[in-house]
């Protein structure tokens, strides 16, 4: 099913059309979209900072990103943290240091954004290679440790 169009969502169950079908494709990896705290906590900052604050985080960030860093930062117990607002920041950044000089196998139905961050990561030395089928591939088969010392990095879409 490509292309859907979402009629109606409730919890973690969409609509489309007649059939009501259980979200395995939302982007909202860690349900925080559907949280009452956090969603009772939007307003303030909707009135505030608007529904996007649209800088690039190289020209400049939002204090709310620093503030949301520095929080992870102690909740996770890391030395930094580094929030990214867009997945096209995400792929474009990620990928690349993940993949080093190892090898992407990248599926064909890919996001076009996971596609320009394996651009990237080949102009810094990574193989990037087409994955062999339009199965899953699994940890085993793909991420196998490349024949470089860098590790493979995998991309697919559900």
């Amino acid at each position: 099913m490509t292309d859907a169009v979402v009629d109606e969502i409730d919890g973690r169950m969409i609509r489309i059309g007649d059939a009501w079908l259980a979200d395995f494709a939302s982007c909202n990896y860690l349900g925080f979209d559907l949280d009452r705290e956090i969603i009772a906590a939007v307003p303030e900052y909707l009135e505030r900072w608007g529904t996007h604050p649209s800088w690039s985080r190289l020209l400049g960030s939002p204090v709310l990103y620093e503030q949301i860093e520095e929080r992870l930062t102690e909740l996770i117990g890391a030395e930094d943290t580094l929030v990214l607002p867009t997945i096209t920041l995400i792929h474009m950044s990620v990928i690349p240091v993940l993949a080093g000089s190892g090898t992407i196998f990248l599926e064909n139905r890919a996001h076009k954004t996971i596609y320009d961050g394996c651009q990237i990561a080949r102009s810094h030395g990574a193989t990037v290679r087409p994955s062999a089928s339009r199965t899953r591939i699994t940890s085993t088969s793909c991420c196998a440790p490349s024949p470089a010392p860098a590790p493979a990095w995998c991309a697919w879409t559900a």
